[in-house]
């Protein structure tokens, strides 16, 4: 196989963005924030040699801002997933390699990582969100490297040793219903302890999945290790739609462990009312589970589905939504106006995505990227481009004295935008033998150019550039590109989500072409 050469890690260049969209202010805006938010954690988040272990690690923030210098796995676990769709495979590596040197055993003698490390710290800790996410990361970069690749040995032997972090999830769950963690995903925002949480659960049973289900190499500890995932992951996904669903349909937030009835500490707490985070079930199954979760719903989807909807319709977040295209992250926490772009207008917009629901999806990717560029309130950067943490509502009277917490390239929330422009792009290559191509352009986001963006072959990877032309109503016109080496069968989706024409490139190709000439 050939593919572009990779550069050393010590050379290793700083990737310019791969997705360009053009059409509306927006779209334009969107795309410098994409391009300045990602070459600014690479020279102010990631950590360098002088960091030892934690070399290659991403911080939480930077310039002295909260958790400047701490190490949070889930943030970093989520910036891996970006990198290697991206097709920087360097960066992600080493990213892989320092949280591996950085995670410690448990008590009970395990890979887990904490939530957060300090530089050149190694810990262990139960926010089981990081360490799911990690996991998957860990996957999707094993199976995109280069067979020949010295750091697929590296990978295999984490995930398959007798310490490693799926392990300990299989030995958990061998003798309790779920896993219990703590975090911002376990009890949540200020709870101390553990919890039975229902996204925490359900990333757990996406990333016993994707071990299950994609993980083969050529050592006889792997076929052990994925029996026992698909099996363990099966009971997970049951217990989730069993236990965690409530009368109205919609997901409990957390259980407590001993009653496995809904823990009153956690739901009462004004932190939790209407967290958006909840709608990370959806949001990251797609990192497993692939772009078109409507076509064939599984169980987890109803409540999934129902959850948003209901959150949708409280009539603050309601009236939010409706004047300026915000997904409020809170109903009680900041009054209701605050969101960001990772667990609040971030997942809120991957979902809609997801659901091909173009008449949220433009209004949401819209009010984003303005409130990037233009604030509701004085934060500190020196690039206006940057994604920061806190997003305040127009309408918040106190929004001028606000307090910016991580401020400006807070690393989730550079990194789950990422994820909501490569949703749009629709390149979704988690099916074996098959890549799926599914643009979703906002309404009067007219185009898109893609560079470099990564496709897992039977050899590795290869990489493809292309672009895709959508006119006035959001309806794709055509999708033309080119690969590095042949591609798998690639399947087209033209036209809308309500009326898509579908075309199939066969097995083999290195370029394509495609129209929508249906009429639709």
């Amino acid at each position: 196989m050939t593919t572009r050469p990779l550069p050393s890690p010590a050379n290793a260049p700083t990737p310019a963005a791969g997705l360009r969209f053009r059409g509306d202010a927006a779209a334009e805006l969107f795309t410098r924030e994409l391009q300045d938010s990602l070459a600014g954690i690479m020279a102010k988040n990631r950590i360098g040699p002088e960091g030892g272990i934690s070399a290659g690690a991403f911080t939480a923030s930077v310039d002295g801002r909260p958790w400047h210098d701490t190490i949070w796995s889930r943030d970093n676990a989520v910036l891996l997933r970006e990198l290697i769709h991206h097709g920087d495979l360097v960066t992600a590596t080493a990213l892989a390699r320092a949280l591996i040197r950085s995670v410690a055993p448990n008590a009970e003698g395990f890979w887990t990582l904490p939530m957060y490390l300090a530089r050149g710290e190694r810990s262990s800790g139960s926010e089981w969100d990081g360490n799911a996410l990690f996991i998957v990361g860990v996957v999707l970069l094993w199976e995109r490297l280069p067979q020949e690749d010295p750091a697929r040995r590296e990978l295999a032997d984490f995930l398959l040793a007798p310490e490693s972090t799926a392990r300990a999830v299989l030995a958990e769950l061998s003798h309790r219903p779920f896993v219990a963690g703590s975090g911002e995903f376990g009890g949540g925002l200020g709870l101390e302890g553990l919890f039975y949480n229902v996204v925490q659960n359900a990333m757990i049973a996406w990333m016993l999945d994707v071990i299950a289900a994609r993980f083969r190499p050529a050592d006889p500890r792997a076929p052990e290790l994925a029996a026992g995932c698909a099996a363990a992951a099966q009971a997970l996904r049951h217990g989730l739609v069993t236990h965690f669903v409530a009368g109205d349909g919609t997901w409990i937030w957390a259980l407590d462990r001993a009653t496995l009835q809904p823990s009153d500490l956690a739901l009462k707490s004004p932190e939790n009312q209407g967290f958006g985070g909840v709608n990370g079930v959806m949001s990251h199954a797609a990192d497993v589970h692939g772009f078109q979760p409507l076509r064939d719903p599984a169980p987890w989807l109803a409540p999934s589905l129902q959850t948003f909807w209901s959150l949708l319709g409280r009539p603050h977040r309601l009236m939010q939504f409706a004047r300026h295209g915000m997904w409020t992250q809170f109903d009680v926490l900041h009054e209701g106006f605050l969101t960001g772009p990772s667990y609040g207008q971030g997942y809120a917009l991957q979902d809609m995505l997801l659901m091909d629901r173009p008449e949220l999806y433009t209004p949401a990717a819209n009010w984003l990227a303005r409130a990037t560029f233009a604030p509701e309130y004085p934060i500190t950067r020196t690039n206006p481009h940057w994604f920061y943490e806190r997003y305040y509502s127009p309408d918040d009277p106190a929004r001028k004295t606000r307090d910016e917490g991580c401020g400006a390239l807070n690393l989730v929330c550079v990194a789950e935008p990422m994820k909501v422009a490569r949703l749009m792009a629709g390149l979704d290559d988690h099916a074996v033998g098959e890549v799926a191509l599914l643009p979703r352009l906002p309404v009067g986001w007219t185009g898109l150019n893609a560079a470099g963006l990564l496709v897992r072959t039977a050899q590795g990877h290869t990489l493809v550039d292309f672009e895709v032309a959508a006119d006035a109503t959001g309806r794709i016109r055509r999708v033309h590109g080119a690969s590095r080496d042949p591609l798998p069968l690639l399947k087209v989706r033209l036209g809308t989500a309500a009326r898509p024409h579908w075309l199939t490139v066969p097995a083999g190709a290195t370029a394509f072409d495609l129209a929508d000439t249906a009429g639709n």
